[in-house]
């Protein structure tokens, strides 16, 4: 990860020196400790943020394309290449409304704001 602006430099737990596996990065609320997905969909902390247990990890198959965290920043899930969701950390099974089987097309994946947040807009 590299900085840029004012941002502190991050302290990363993983590293991958010539070869393109990250997929993904999320910040959680204190803005400077996250996570970071790697393609066989591990999620690795950065900035302080404590281990978090993963659902599915698959050494060999480049298969995980985003992640999302909750509002708490204690877990999330991570999309796959198919849609399907899998959660880390406190979070439970979630089932998705599509998904695109052997056709490679999921992306990214973001979590809409709780009613409790979106109560006072």
């Amino acid at each position: 990860m590299h900085p840029f602006g004012a941002a502190p430099t991050p302290t990363a737990s993983a590293y991958w020196p010539g070869w393109d596996i990250a997929r993904g990065i999320a910040v959680r609320p204190d803005g400077i400790s996250g996570y970071v997905l790697d393609g066989f969909g591990g999620v690795h902390p950065f900035g302080g943020a404590p281990e978090v247990a993963v659902t599915r990890y698959t050494p060999g198959h480049d298969e995980a394309r985003g992640l999302v965290l909750d509002a708490a920043g204690t877990g999330g899930w991570v999309v796959d290449t198919i849609g399907r969701l899998w959660p880390f950390g406190s979070e439970p099974l979630v089932a998705p409304s599509l998904t695109w089987g052997g056709l490679d097309l999921g992306r990214g994946i973001v979590a809409a704001p709780t009613s409790a947040t979106s109560a006072g807009a």
